[in-house]
């Protein structure tokens, strides 16, 4: 294994009960969600690419990558979490929520070059509006307390940062690079966005 080595995974296993569909398969522009965010770990440099999902719910994508079922089933996003670090074969793992359209490849590149410098376990995006804790790079070594987590009913991937302070990607309150696709709306608004600012 390279000194510091990084995969990236999408967490695709959410019910999108506010989209009212499944957000993975929607498509902006010519390619689906899930493809549009593997493209931008890709395009980071990161070759081993994983999508988390429920059990037997395998999202199409022709890109190579991993399916990870998520260990815990039907318990969110740290579950999804401890699934693709006990996966993986890198130290890092840059996770990249499926909805975070807005988030370039740059911006992955930093937090992987602040995997590397920093003594923390999390690297996150942060603003003046809070933590994004689905657009981070997370330790390998973090995967059995992750599972532990879940376990316990503790399922707010924050209950990693009770042990684990994050270091933080600070982005100004309305980065482009923040705006989540959850609802119909939000993908309306997403959709001219991107046109103008040609961001995704």
């Amino acid at each position: 294994m390279e000194k510091t080595s990084f995969s990236g995974a999408v967490p695709a296993g959410g019910k999108s009960k506010r989209m009212g569909r499944d957000k993975a398969s929607l498509r902006i522009g010519d390619r689906s969600f899930l493809e549009v965010q593997l493209n931008k770990l890709r395009a980071a440099g990161i070759r081993e690419l994983m999508v988390s999902c429920a059990k037997g719910k395998r999202p199409e994508t022709a890109m190579d990558v991993k399916i990870v079922e998520d260990i815990v089933p039907d318990k969110g996003p740290l579950a999804a979490i401890a699934s693709v670090l006990s996966e993986t074969e890198a130290e890092w793992c840059v996770v990249l929520s499926v909805d975070a359209l807005g988030v370039s490849p740059e911006t992955i590149r930093k937090l992987m070059d602040a995997a590397k410098n920093s003594s923390a376990d999390i690297v996150i995006l942060s603003s003046p509006a809070g933590l994004q804790p689905l657009i981070g790079a997370y330790k390998k070594t973090l995967a059995e307390e992750a599972l532990a987590l879940v376990n316990d009913g503790k399922l707010a991937v924050r209950a990693l940062f009770e042990n684990h302070t994050p270091a933080l990607i600070e982005l100004p309150e309305y980065s482009p690079e923040l705006f989540n696709c959850n609802t119909p709306e939000d993908l309306a608004k997403f959709a001219a966005l991107a046109e103008k600012r040609k961001i995704y």
